[in-house]
């Protein structure tokens, strides 16, 4: 008799087991499902704000799109008056073709948007290289003017230096600008870049 209930009380706590570890499993597979949901539902947010600003730029695009094929359809009647509007009706044509060409890339592209950010990175990037070696070169002549007590160049010739620098600087900060302006621009470059031009005067 005992050894029956023995054998019976082994098989029920070998089934018990079983069931815990069941429930383990479950519990396992539930917590997976949960943090995937949590993902995916980061990954829609992300996704429909992406889509919104999208859809904001392509609201404009159309904004403008309507505005210029107004004034297109203006201009045409004053077409052979006169060469301004000649010139302003093919300005605003191939505007309209830009923006046309702009929306169905946007269609047919998803990166787009990302594409043309990238490229007018790279052509402010270029902008600015340029401007720090233009600098470069002038501080560099200006230095050598003020530390040289022999040179012949007059005070005149120095302060038109100085302020042909001011005027590349400013340049400079105003294509910074319009890099912080870009999604996704990394201010810790920007910090870079402008210290690339600051440089002591011999005077300092």
């Amino acid at each position: 008799m005992l050894n029956r209930e023995a054998v019976r009380l082994k098989r029920l706590l070998k089934k018990m087991k079983s069931v815990k570890a069941s429930n383990e499993e479950v519990k396992r597979n539930v917590q997976e499902q949960e943090a995937l949901a949590v993902k995916m539902q980061e990954e829609n947010s992300s996704a429909a704000k992406e889509l919104q600003e999208k859809e904001n730029v392509c609201g404009k695009l159309k904004e403008r799109f309507e505005k210029l094929r107004k004034t297109v359809s203006e201009l045409k009647f004053k077409y052979n008056k006169d060469t301004e509007n000649r010139r302003m009706y093919k300005e605003n044509t191939n505007e309209i073709k830009s923006i046309k060409d702009r929306l169905l890339n946007m269609k047919t592209d998803p990166n787009y948007m990302q594409k043309e950010q990238k490229a007018k990175a790279n052509e402010l990037t270029k902008d600015r290289l340029e401007l720090i070696s233009i600098l470069k070169q002038k501080t560099k002549t200006l230095e050598e003017l003020k530390s040289n007590k022999d040179s012949s160049g007059s005070q005149q010739e120095i302060a038109e230096l100085e302020a042909k620098l001011e005027e590349y600087k400013q340049r400079l900060k105003e294509a910074e600008r319009d890099r912080e302006l870009l999604p996704g621009a990394s201010k810790s470059e920007v910090a870079r870049t402008c210290l690339l031009y600051t440089s002591p005067s011999p005077r300092d």
